[in-house]
């Protein structure tokens, strides 16, 4: 009987171990005060962001948050780090932070290792403008063919000419809303670019801008804009529809030249196009040029309007 009344105390005694051990984990105890912290569970790495879970003294969690990756502090650290790397491809880029103020010599830090594509963060950093050329050099390589795609930090109020010039694998470029000025050719043979937001403070389209971007199928232009410069779009050849702000008034030679997949344009206002004559290359739209061709030669076709009736914001190749 001893024996027997050993045993049955000693599985209450399991019993309420194991009660005790589980009721905060899965059924807490409500007389229990959870004392929360974050604990790293995944550390963050250069090119990889890191994980913290809120822990309960118990061992309870309650949900976890991602730890941004370590920023390079300088162009120095960036090169020995992508030095030891290995290869990737263009569909899977290194994603890193670069914190600086200054980003000379980042085109031969990124052409210099080749075999390694870069999808360059730069949000954190303090620089005030994109230099002329920065990733476009006047020898070959004449771009920067390993970045992928850029994020350019809130300080930044201008883009420079040729800036970007034939970074064929550029896919995404994310320009804050503090960039006034963007130069000509800046995206010039930017083959791979697909779409592209320009911010509310930009005045101006330059010349040749987005020239030869053939990928380009779509770009929002904000009603900020009041003139389209010479072949600012020229042979952008995926480029199915576009919407021109009301404040555009003007449009320079060869804007939409050999534009061959653009079927519709959306445009409600007067756009007086430069120096307009006749067999010239010169696009025109709706207004008083209405019954033009988009670019007379460039085989692109006559818009007219289309329903409901009488409404002259939207024209489609006919």
């Amino acid at each position: 009987m001893k024996t027997w009344k050993q045993g049955f105390i000693g599985l209450l005694v399991i019993f309420a171990l194991l009660l005790a051990f589980t009721t905060c984990k899965d059924e807490p105890d409500p007389t229990h005060t959870h004392t929360w912290e974050w604990v790293v569970t995944t550390p963050a790495s250069y090119d990889t962001d890191g994980i913290e879970t809120e822990t309960c003294s118990c061992g309870a969690t309650n949900g976890t948050r991602t730890i941004a990756r370590i920023p390079f502090t300088s162009n120095t650290a960036l090169s020995e780090w992508l030095s030891s790397q290995s290869p990737n491809s263009a569909d899977d880029p290194y994603i890193v932070k670069l914190k600086t103020n200054d980003i000379s010599g980042i085109r031969e830090i990124l052409n210099g290792a080749a075999d390694k594509y870069v999808y360059l963060d730069l949000s954190e950093s303090t620089i005030e403008e994109i230099p002329d050329r920065i990733f476009n050099g006047t020898e070959s390589p004449y771009g920067t063919d390993t970045l992928t795609g850029i994020t350019l930090p809130n300080s930044v109020t201008s883009i420079g000419e040729r800036a970007f010039f034939r970074c064929s694998s550029l896919t995404s470029v994310t320009i804050p809303n503090s960039v006034t000025s963007i130069g000509n050719s800046t995206f010039v043979g930017c083959t791979s670019l697909t779409s592209i937001n320009i911010p509310n403070n930009v005045t101006s389209i330059g010349n040749s801008t987005f020239n030869t971007c053939s990928s380009l199928t779509s770009i929002i232009i904000p009603n900020s804009v009041t003139s389209i410069g010479d072949y600012a779009f020229f042979i952008c050849a995926s480029l199915t529809s576009i919407t021109i702000p009301n404040n555009v008034t003007s449009i320079g030679e060869g804007a939409f030249y050999n534009c061959t997949s653009l079927t519709s344009v959306t445009f409600n206002g007067t756009i007086t196009v430069d120096n307009f004559e006749a067999g010239s290359t010169y696009p025109t739209f709706p207004g008083d040029l209405r019954d033009k061709y988009l670019t007379i030669g460039g085989g692109i076709g006559t818009y007219t309007t289309t329903a409901p009736v009488n409404n002259d914001s939207v024209w489609t190749k006919q």
